[in-house]
């Protein structure tokens, strides 16, 4: 039998063994954040204005979802029968997404289609597409009532992973913002957002306490909105119950006035370190809250995008996605993963070491 000698690597004498170990230690650690680059990167304002619903784990559905919808499970009450429209022709069936780190125009792009789901959980047994939603994106067979268009049943080939890296991004982003405007309340119970200064991306920046939300009847924006602005409120705290309203015009497919130019498309909520957000009052804006349970109630609209954990649709979700004249923020872009200098160490430590073995055979 012959004998394998120590192999000097630096001030140190490793055997072989450890030696191939250490390389394998190396690929290892080496192999998942390879693997990561493979996720592509999305604009998340290009995500709020395509998807009316972004869910994490959970879209509950108890009446229906005008826009599109990309989540990991739909589920329903019992027997339920989700309904998802195409309101006022405003979305098409096969919306796409660019990977911004990809410079491949061939192989950059990614067709969704109006329903996209990972999970249909079992207490949904049917689901009705309306006014021209004709392309399901199901994992299982469901009877579909198809009003406007035939369906496709394919089985889902996305994950909701590089959605939540965009938007998670996002809504750090936008918390940094500083605050160049303030609130006010009057008659007791409204709370008004005065339109004053914008900053250099033509946005209204608020910082608001969820307390503050949770302790008024009405939510009003007041002042004259600037020219293509927009609006970024920041809430401060972990949980809001509300049954405030908020004022607007318009409506049944028109844009909702908040502030003479200022529509419901223009304002975002931020929460980005909520737990649970639920919504007793109409509500008007995009809601940004990934880490949170939302839920509407039973006798009020949302009007916008929604990003969240799970959420609970109690009445209706409205196609008013989020679509900013000026992106508040610059969009941020996460390059593909790069292995940790530690990782790199232990595997130019290895390489070296395999190549002085190599020598000394020679």
């Amino acid at each position: 039998m012959s004998m394998m000698r120590n192999v000097r690597v630096g001030r140190h004498h490793v055997t072989p063994r450890a030696l191939l170990c250490g390389t394998a230690l190396a690929c290892t650690l080496l192999a998942p954040r390879i693997a990561a680059a493979a996720d592509p990167v999305y604009d998340p304002y290009a995500i709020l204005g395509t998807f009316n619903a972004i869910v994490l784990n959970n879209l509950t559905v108890f009446t229906d979802v005008e826009g599109r919808v990309i989540t990991q499970a739909i589920d329903g009450t019992l027997n339920s029968a989700p309904q998802f429209y195409s309101a006022g022709g405003r979305t098409t069936t096969s919306p796409t997404l660019t990977d911004t780190s990809n410079p491949n125009p061939a192989t950059n792009t990614t067709t969704f289609t109006s329903v996209n789901a990972i999970t249909f959980n079992n207490n949904v047994n049917s689901i009705t597409s309306n006014g021209g939603i004709d392309l399901l994106n199901m994992p299982r067979s469901i009877p579909v009532t198809a009003n406007g268009g035939n369906t496709v049943t394919n089985t889902p080939t996305f994950t909701m992973a590089p959605f939540q890296t965009a938007l998670n991004g996002l809504q750090t982003s936008l918390a940094a913002l500083t605050a160049n405007n303030s609130t006010t309340v009057t008659g007791g119970n409204t709370l008004n957002f005065v339109l004053t200064t914008v900053n250099s991306q033509n946005t209204y920046v608020f910082n608001v306490n969820a307390s503050d939300l949770a302790s008024v009847s009405f939510i009003d924006f007041t002042g004259t909105a600037a020219a293509n602005s927009s609006v970024v409120i920041n809430v401060v705290g972990t949980t809001l119950t509300t049954s405030a309203q908020i004022s607007d015009s318009g409506g049944n497919g028109a844009p909702l006035v908040l502030d003479g130019t200022l529509l419901a498309n223009d304002v975002l909520w931020n929460f980005e370190n909520a737990t649970s957000v639920n919504l007793n009052g109409q509500w008007d804006g995009s809601i940004l809250a990934g880490g949170a349970s939302v839920a509407s109630g039973s006798n009020n609209n949302i009007q916008g995008s929604v990003y969240a954990y799970n959420l609970s649709i109690g009445r209706e979700l409205h196609n008013y996605t989020y679509q900013p004249p000026t992106p508040p923020t610059t969009p941020p872009t996460t390059p593909p993963p790069v292995p940790e200098p530690a990782s790199m160490a232990v595997l130019a430590t290895a390489i070296a070491g395999l190549a002085g073995l190599r020598r000394r055979r020679g």
